[in-house]
């Protein structure tokens, strides 16, 4: 969306694609997802995410043969401009910003990319198509109905756009 602040609180619906939409991170057997190595890789990053960023909340994702889902949730940090104490020279320290959505997804696929191109021994290949989709949340109801698509998507694998 044109002027939205994607660093401010609230939830988001993500969608990435692997590169070329290939099926390598698994394969959908009677209605549930087998990860393959990649896949497990590309799961596994998810919880990186809030150790880097303790404001930013992975709440779901999903792992589908060749693009992800995840819902991200980005927490006001509670701080703003602070002074510095009297006694240390300097300015004011400028007010600590949200991390924007663009760059929590960056990192996801940077993360991603860099450990699936040392296993497969791969250094430079991109892994993930450029950009991603995403959706802001806009309530309850929204959020209710996006978590139970990310649950049921393995089973809904048949009927999928990326399918």
């Amino acid at each position: 969306m044109a002027k939205y602040d994607y660093s401010q609180p609230g939830a988001y619906f993500v969608t990435i694609c692997v590169e070329g939409k290939e099926s390598i991170l698994g394969n959908v057997i009677n209605g549930e997802m087998n990860l393959s190595e990649l896949g497990q890789i590309a799961a596994e990053r998810w919880s990186k995410i809030s150790v880097k960023y303790p404001h930013i909340h992975v709440d779901t994702h999903c792992i589908m043969p060749n693009h992800v889902h995840t819902i991200v949730s980005i927490h006001d940090t509670g701080r703003g401009e602070v002074s510095s104490p009297a006694s240390q020279k300097g300015g004011e320290t400028p007010p600590l910003r949200n991390v924007a959505l663009g760059t929590v997804v960056a990192f996801y696929k940077y993360a991603t990319t860099k450990a699936i191109n040392e296993l497969l021994d791969s250094p430079g290949t991109r892994f993930w198509q450029r950009n991603y989709y995403e959706r802001i949340i806009r309530n309850e109801r929204d959020y209710e109905a996006i978590f139970e698509y990310i649950r049921a998507n393995p089973q809904n694998w048949g009927q999928d756009e990326y399918f």
